[in-house]
């Protein structure tokens, strides 16, 4: 049986460089706050509010201006998906949450 919903999704992210080095990241989402994956609110369901939550919340240091660890980046909490994949993996809007690092030879 073929279903037909009206929805949307809304998004406010604010990124900030707290030092040199240093930067913070949050991101407001509507929708589904219990779904990994889909931020979408559907329309049309009378008497229910719209969720609004914290889809990312991070700090990621970022050592390419150090000498020493020029080839290092960090972050931790809940992030963008840290790896090099495509929808067929990972879907874009799955977020992890952690702590993760990124070498460049």
């Amino acid at each position: 049986e073929d279903r037909y919903r009206t929805r949307v999704q809304a998004r406010l992210g604010v990124e900030a460089q707290v030092f040199e080095s240093v930067t913070a990241g949050l991101r407001l989402s509507t929708g589904s706050l219990t779904d990994p994956v889909s931020a979408n609110q559907t329309l049309g369901q009378s008497g229910t509010r719209y969720s609004v939550g914290f889809d990312r919340v991070y700090l990621r240091w970022d050592a390419t201006n150090s000498d020493e660890f020029r080839w290092l980046t960090l972050a931790g909490g809940r992030t963008a998906n840290p790896f090099q994949s495509t929808e067929l993996l990972f879907d874009r809007d799955l977020a992890f949450e952690g702590l993760h690092g990124t070498v460049r030879v």
